[in-house]
């Protein structure tokens, strides 16, 4: 029972140690790296509206543009108007898409450095967990074998006084019954096949 006890304890024990450090694995570095994807698709999502406006500006300065080349008079004013506005604009939302997308660039590049460390990471701690299972089932095993052997040990010492005692009872003596058995069948063998053979 205390063999038991102490295997029982120093096998747990190694599993809530590597079970402590998968929680803090997951505390860590993978908290770190959730956070890091959220603010790399909030920089996207960035990027991607300041380019829409950006497009959106070109299409209405070439539609201004074109319009410009078909009227006259107080209509041509409000087309130049609404041209320069539209130009004034424009540079806003150019800047500001250029500034997205070099921060976006440059988180891209922080991204993927981050995430293949993280995927190094992961890979190493799933080699060393399939290295603690392998370890831990032979440590088990040995451990049940300990235990097998010291009850083995046990039942030997404990039948020892006994030993001598066994002659008297014929359900215990297996070569006995097994003598007297196969006699059986060789005496029906013999009678079966009609004249009894030495």
């Amino acid at each position: 029972m205390q063999l038991a006890q102490q295997v029982r304890s120093e096998l747990e024990g190694q599993v809530a140690a590597f079970a402590a450090k998968q929680q803090q694995h997951k505390k860590v570095y993978q908290a770190a790296i959730e956070k890091e994807y959220r603010i790399k698709q909030t920089r996207e999502q960035h990027a991607a509206k300041a380019r829409e406006k950006y497009e959106s500006d070109c299409v209405r300065i070439n539609s201004y543009t074109a319009q410009s080349t078909l009227v006259q008079g107080k209509d041509l004013e409000k087309i130049h108007l609404k041209l320069e506005r539209a130009q004034q604009t424009v540079q806003v939302n150019e800047n500001d898409y250029v500034q997205f997308t070099r921060v976006l660039q440059e988180t891209m590049q922080k991204w993927e450095q981050d995430w293949k460390a993280f995927c190094d990471c992961c890979q190493d701690l799933e080699e060393e967990r399939m290295e603690f299972m392998k370890d831990n089932m032979w440590a088990y095993a040995n451990a049940v074998s300990t235990v097998c052997v010291s009850d083995d040990e046990v039942r030997v010492r404990l039948a020892a006084p006994f030993l001598p005692f066994t002659h008297h009872l014929p359900f215990i003596s297996v070569t006995v019954m097994r003598k007297n058995a196969s006699r059986t069948r060789t005496n029906g063998a013999r009678e079966r096949n009609g004249k009894l053979r030495p």
